[in-house]
């Protein structure tokens, strides 16, 4: 049977075949157990948001790059593959985005911008997807002849 909690707060069990817990029906212990629960509760609370933001910490180590960039600028990292860059492209383009970051971090959000105002540009997407392949071809050219 599972034990319950009587109406008046007290946390006896209300059920009589129960062993007898040495319950009291003392207001004040009842109001110091409730006190006792709320502080167990709250320190379980903040010992739960401590873990997750720890896994958290964790995760962002694994992906190394939430560590240089902010999320704005890995999500255009991600739309340039979706729009069907290189992934050698999008390995440079991430390696300009860490360095503009650190080399000019109060203009690193006005950059942004400009990078997803381009992404917007269809014909600038079409046109940037070509020449990239075209340089990687002649760059494979150029090499398998040497």
């Amino acid at each position: 049977m599972p034990f319950r909690i009587d109406q008046s707060g007290s946390g006896c069990p209300t059920d009589s075949s129960t062993i007898n817990t040495g319950c009291s029906t003392n207001p004040a212990d009842a109001e110091q157990f409730t006190a006792g629960l709320v502080d167990v509760e709250r320190r379980l609370t903040d010992r739960i948001a401590d873990l997750i933001a720890r896994r958290d910490t964790l995760r962002q180590l694994a992906d190394g790059d939430r560590l240089l960039l902010p999320d704005r600028a890995l999500a255009i990292l991600e739309r340039l593959t979706d729009l069907g860059f290189d992934p050698d492209y999008v390995a440079s383009q991430r390696e300009a985005l860490v360095l503009a970051r650190a080399l000019a971090p109060e203009l690193f959000d006005i950059f942004l911008t400009q990078l997803e105002q381009r992404l917007d540009d269809r014909e600038f997407v079409d046109l940037t997807v070509t020449d990239h392949a075209i340089c990687h071809l002649t760059t494979l050219s150029v090499t398998a002849t040497a």
